[in-house]
């Protein structure tokens, strides 16, 4: 995956964007205030990413459905 953030200023507003191997969007989200910073945590972590926002940092991991490795 490959993962962006977009800041839209004026609306102190945050867009995170997830694209899947063929560069389609997998995953959108607006977040409710303005994020500048993201960083993703090794697979030998869990493959995790971290969001850094105005107050705190959010986590997002990926949901593992039954049967898949």
């Amino acid at each position: 995956y490959y993962a962006a953030l977009l800041n839209k200023s004026p609306a102190r507003r945050s867009m995170l964007l997830l694209y899947d191997k063929g560069g389609q969007i997998a995953y959108q989200e607006i977040l409710g205030e303005s994020c500048l910073g993201i960083a993703a945590l090794p697979a030998g972590v869990g493959e995790r990413l971290l969001v850094g926002c105005s107050d705190k940092v959010v986590e997002y991991a990926p949901v593992v459905h039954a049967g898949e490795p």
